[in-house]
């Protein structure tokens, strides 16, 4: 086994969040067709109940006494804070590694400051080439992302260009990974369309019906089997073990796909959170596999996600249609 998978297993087995994705706020400068956060929409936000900089201060020192390894910053757009500076800076100081989630479409000033603090590497979303990228973030902010990425790429970072695939761009992924190469970025694409965190699930009218273009992306694409879980019966991911979320609000979530409270850093310690009845339940029900799935042939390449059954069903084993479709889509790719 390699060092990383003993050290993934150690976290997961003992219920450590070796990977936390902190969201800094749900404003953002795009209003992507696809989005999860209800806020993206309908504009209803409350910036002053997001987690102020103290509060994040104290998050960082409770995750570093418990563990933690890895901060993803993510919004809404991270950028959109003002001090996302000081933010990143408390980041790196407890030695973690930070990777930064943004869209890119902002002053470049911006990015310089970031880089300067030592961040070196980010995810960025890009949908395609300038129509469909416009059509989908709605509004004109290809060119300028665009340029960022090749400036950003230039000046250091490691950028990871990310595509959610819709009806919208699947056409496009060609062109992205083009683009990709040819900047010298890593690209990933993720084919699963996840309903909006208030249970709106219109955004699955948004999910593509012929998944033949995947022939020409499938590394990655498929769930891969971890041998040091054999002990256990059923691992479906995870989430609020391995992994957890904590929104701009202060809730811990299971993941950030998952909004479901566990429980509020604004009133509780992380490391209670994690050992209270409520989490202790939840995990109890991940590594229960629905009796739907112990004999489907497409158990091993499913993508059904706990957070989005949740989502569908109300209950994180909930087997929702579109997760069945897409494994059977999946499983015919040659």
């Amino acid at each position: 086994m390699r060092l990383s998978e003993k050290l993934y297993s150690f976290y997961f087995k003992n219920n450590i969040p070796l990977f936390v994705s902190l969201e800094v706020t749900r404003r953002c400068v795009n209003s992507c067709l696809h989005c999860y956060l209800v806020e993206t929409h309908n504009k209803n936000y409350k910036p002053e109940r997001e987690l102020s900089l103290g509060e994040i201060k104290r998050i960082f020192k409770e995750l570093k006494e418990i563990g933690t390894i890895f901060i993803n910053i993510t919004g809404g757009e991270p950028l959109l804070r003002k001090d996302i500076s000081n933010i990143i800076k408390l980041a790196l100081k407890h030695k973690f590694y930070v990777k930064l989630f943004s869209s890119l479409n902002c002053d470049f000033k911006k990015i310089k400051d970031i880089y300067d603090l030592g961040l070196r590497d980010m995810d960025v979303s890009l949908y395609g080439s300038k129509t469909i990228h416009n059509k989908i973030t709605g509004n004109d902010s290809f060119d300028l992302t665009v340029d960022n990425i090749k400036k950003a790429r230039k000046l250091g970072f490691r950028i990871t260009v990310k595509t959610p695939v819709m009806r919208q761009n699947a056409g496009e992924l060609k062109w992205i990974k083009k683009f990709a190469k040819d900047n010298n970025l890593d690209f990933k694409i993720d084919p699963i369309i996840t309903p909006r965190n208030d249970g709106d699930l219109s955004c699955a009218e948004l999910s593509v019906s012929d998944f033949k273009f995947l022939k020409n992306f499938k590394k990655g694409i498929l769930k891969s089997y971890d041998k040091s879980f054999d002990k256990i019966d059923y691992v479906s991911c995870g989430a609020a073990k391995s992994v957890i979320g904590i929104d701009s609000y202060g809730n811990v979530l299971p993941c950030l796909a998952f909004p479901f409270s566990l429980g509020s850093l604004k009133e509780k310690k992380i490391k209670d959170i994690l050992k209270s009845e409520q989490a202790i339940k939840l995990r109890k029900k991940l590594e229960m596999e629905p009796k739907k799935c112990i004999k489907c042939n497409y158990r091993t390449i499913c993508s059904r996600c706990p957070g989005i059954s949740w989502l569908y069903g109300k209950d994180a084993c909930y087997v929702y249609e579109e997760a069945c479709r897409v494994s059977e889509e999946i499983s015919r790719i040659k």
